[in-house]
């Protein structure tokens, strides 16, 4: 499958996207961020393709790259080259989306190769560093960057509990709501914490340092304030992305309730332990 990885058809790939003056650009996040959303959203774009997650080890793009890699070492710029400018990978791509959408009876949502504007992915910034794709995406020039970022670190991370609760990650609107309440562990949770406070200040200086023009930041909860903020936050990316926008929105919803008291059985014992730390900003 990444038999095109080759030097000299990574430069004719190359030539090939200058020709048809095809923008890259990725999605850059952490867990429970509004990335999904976005990504779908993307995708009904009828000049947009994003092909989700490729890094992890889960995904069947990552799991074909290692099984290749023992035939033929090929590194990751030349897997990233494959994505962004194989029309195989893109047919291939397209004919699984297709696939997908029919099994799930969902409205099918295909793309000629000629009429897309824009190509990417998605992905956590922890599994890409560890894949040593950061470099990739900052220093090709001609590569822009959707950065997605939580500012509540207390709502993530009862965000990311809330799925291990239920064992959801998704939900359209007019599913219903899963109920529940978690019991919060304080180690854990304060641990936690201190780590996700720790991200917030290592993507501020990876991506701090590049040009406004390639990169466009969105916190989480300015993203979804009110469905005015949201879709004012679409049309942004689309001419981000030099497309015109449309209205159309992803039909996924925010799973989690609207007060953490409504999420955590100890929110007391939890309110008295986040006292006087620097989280205790973040409760409702």
């Amino acid at each position: 499958m990444f038999a095109d990885t080759s030097r000299a058809n990574v430069v004719r790939i190359r030539r090939s996207r200058k020709s048809k003056a095809m923008q890259r650009h990725v999605i850059l996040t952490r867990g429970r961020s509004g990335s999904n959303h976005l990504s779908n959203t993307l995708n009904l774009h009828p000049e947009i393709v994003n092909f989700g997650e490729v890094f992890g080890d889960w995904t069947l793009v990552y799991k074909l790259y290692r099984r290749w890699c023992g035939l033929r070492r090929t590194s990751i710029n030349e897997l990233l080259e494959f994505v962004y400018g194989s029309r195989v990978f893109y047919d291939l791509g397209q004919l699984y989306s297709l696939v997908e959408h029919i099994k799930k009876r969902k409205k099918v949502n295909f793309k000629p190769w000629h009429r897309v504007k824009s190509v990417g992915i998605k992905d956590f910034i922890h599994i890409a560093q560890e894949r040593g794709a950061l470099e990739f995406f900052t220093t090709n020039e001609d590569m822009v960057i959707i950065h997605l970022y939580r500012r509540n670190i207390l709502r993530r991370y009862l965000s990311a509990k809330f799925v291990d609760h239920t064992g959801v990650a998704l939900s359209e609107k007019g599913a219903p709501a899963k109920r529940g309440k978690l019991v919060v562990d304080r180690e854990d949770m304060l641990e936690r914490l201190a780590t996700f406070a720790g991200f917030l200040e290592e993507e501020s200086a990876l991506l701090g340092g590049l040009p406004n023009h390639r990169v466009k930041s969105i916190c989480f909860e300015d993203y979804f304030a009110n469905p005015e903020a949201t879709a004012g936050f679409h049309r942004e990316v689309f001419e981000f992305l030099g497309v015109q926008p449309i209205e159309q929105g992803s039909r996924q919803q925010k799973m989690s309730p609207k007060h953490i008291a409504d999420m955590v059985e100890n929110f007391d014992e939890m309110r008295q332990w986040l006292g006087g730390t620097p989280y205790e900003q973040y409760l409702d």
